[in-house]
């Protein structure tokens, strides 16, 4: 008896459900007859880069100067201070008194002076909000470095951090100010360079300029003042005398760089040559540093495949590493535009074009593609529509799904 209920119960519940699935189906069926559903995207306009890529030469107006090994070497001068020529840059001091464990102290005690005094002039302009927001970019930064295996932007992304650290310590409050820490370590540093005793030799500045304690050994081999005749077959040799693994700081020299301006040489495919003219400014992308460049000049190879491109700028780029060999990237070509996806553009009375929402009204627009990739059109903006026909512009609303769709009709 009790399964015969349960049966029952059972068969009626899987009728009811049933019935309730048509009734839902129903509806659905009958809100779609009288509510148009339609998906949209906003025209907001971007940007199309064409750009020319290869490996490029740094060249600057630079002079190395060789240090001895045969003693400890001190650094009387920061990378980037401006110097004169004859300024004494470093000093060598005699091996059995400057032990490396002394010189690597004072130096790290003046690094760590150098970062208290750029921290205690930077917190002023910081908030608690931007400082952490600083921090935490140093360290994606850092990170990002490590992982392609740069030790120098690592380096450099690494005094950087340490100096947005102590501004973090005046910011939060846990310190007024690093007068007295900065006294101390001075005294500190003081005592052991007398504990030296006599200098052995120093090194001066070759000419006046920027000074930095690391060199690669490539200064001088292209001067700048050699662009204005340097050949193609010049510009080859510069780029492959570098090999990868040679790209690296030499520790037993240090430079002076003479001049803000700098340039850069990479080749080109001969077929480029009509994007780029001489005199005009282009966007350049040095690894992930953007900078502005003008092209100085062009020098074609003998067989006419190969296009040698020297770019010049008076402007350094922020944390700029200034390796001797850079990827680059030259933007040869703009395009401003719209990018659409694929399944939006339709083609009517063949003219290409995407719908769209009026209000309620659904209108047309014509395109112009100039370049489709991953299921996405590219249409140039500002272009001539067709006689009859209006250009998609600015914030009109595409039309990107829809049903029975055409000019006029009315979305509820």
């Amino acid at each position: 008896m009790d399964r015969q209920y349960l049966s029952r119960v059972m068969i009626y519940l899987l009728l009811g459900l049933f019935a309730l699935a048509i009734i839902c189906e129903l509806c659905y069926q009958f809100y779609d007859s009288v509510y148009e559903s339609v998906e949209t995207l906003d025209a907001v306009k971007k940007s199309l880069c064409k750009t020319a890529d290869g490996i490029g030469y740094i060249v600057r107006d630079e002079k190395a100067v060789d240090i001895s090994p045969d003693g400890g070497c001190m650094y009387l001068a920061r990378d980037g201070e401006k110097v004169n020529k004859g300024q004494t840059v470093a000093a060598v001091y005699d091996e059995t008194k400057a032990d490396a464990e002394t010189i690597d102290r004072i130096n790290r005690l003046s690094d760590e002076i150098n970062c208290l005094t750029q921290a205690q002039t930077l917190a002023g302009g910081y908030s608690v909000v931007s400082v952490e927001t600083a921090i935490e970019g140093l360290r994606m930064q850092i990170a990002a470095a490590a992982s392609a295996g740069d030790a120098k932007k690592a380096s450099e992304a690494s005094d950087e951090l340490s100096v947005m650290l102590a501004v973090s310590e005046i910011v939060h409050g846990k310190v007024k100010n690093f007068k007295q820490r900065i006294t101390d370590m001075t005294a500190e540093r003081d005592q052991l360079v007398a504990s030296l005793g006599t200098v052995k030799s120093e090194i001066s500045s070759p000419l006046t300029g920027f000074f930095y304690s690391r060199a690669d050994g490539y200064e001088g081999a292209v001067l700048p003042d050699s662009l204005d005749e340097i050949t193609f077959d010049e510009c080859d040799r510069a780029l492959s005398s570098v090999k990868s693994d040679d790209n690296r700081e030499k520790v037993s020299a240090c430079k002076t760089v003479s001049s803000f301006k700098w340039y850069v040489i990479c080749m080109v495919d001969a077929d480029e040559a009509v994007r780029f003219a001489t005199g005009k400014e282009y966007t350049v992308f040095l690894g992930q540093t953007k900078t502005q460049m003008n092209l100085y000049r062009s020098v074609e190879s003998g067989d006419g495949e190969k296009l040698a491109l020297i770019f010049e700028s008076d402007v350094i780029p922020a944390k700029f590493d200034f390796a001797r060999l850079q990827s680059v990237s030259v933007v040869c070509e703009e395009t401003e535009g719209y990018e659409i996806p694929a399944e939006a553009v339709r083609y009517v009375n063949g003219v290409p074009g995407v719908y769209v929402l009026r209000g309620s009204v659904v209108e047309y627009r014509e395109i112009k593609s100039v370049h489709s990739e991953n299921g996405m059109f590219f249409s140039e903006d500002g272009f001539e529509a067709s006689k009859g026909q209006t250009a998609l512009s600015f914030y009109d609303l595409i039309i990107v799904r829809g049903k029975d769709l055409y000019v006029g009709k009315i979305i509820s």
